[in-house]
């Protein structure tokens, strides 16, 4: 699977993008994105794409319309999301794209794993007061 989904340091959910992703991959990754809510329980995710797959456009559509779906309960347990790309360009468009269409819950770009991380314990700590 090009797509790994790693919960093992909950309430952090690492994902990581393979070097291309497919429509069925696309969906079950989306499927168990959507689960995450049901614990009711606050949590961050950082997405690491430094593999260089990125969503085409039906799969953007399809988190699009899952997003909107989920707004609720994403706004109420997703405390942020965090992604790694490596690329300068990409983290900029995806800046720019953040501000003009935000996300419903706080969503940055990073260069490193480490500074994703740094990032998302910060605004795990402030909504819940707990360490990540």
């Amino acid at each position: 699977m090009e797509i790994r989904v790693d919960d093992s340091e909950w309430p952090l959910v690492r994902v990581t993008f393979g070097e291309s992703i497919g429509d069925a991959e696309w969906a079950a990754y989306l499927d168990r994105m959507s689960t995450y809510p049901d614990r009711r329980e606050r949590y961050v995710t950082l997405t690491d794409a430094r593999s260089g797959a990125t969503p085409n456009a039906t799969q953007r559509k399809r988190a699009s319309e899952l997003i909107e779906r989920e707004r609720e309960r994403t706004v109420r347990w997703n405390v942020a999301n965090a992604t790694v790309f490596t690329s300068p360009l990409i983290r900029g468009v995806l800046t720019a794209i953040e501000w003009a269409a935000p996300s419903p819950v706080p969503m940055k770009s990073f260069a490193t794993p480490e500074l994703a991380r740094e990032w998302l314990a910060e605004r795990y700590r402030e909504a819940t007061g707990k360490s990540l």
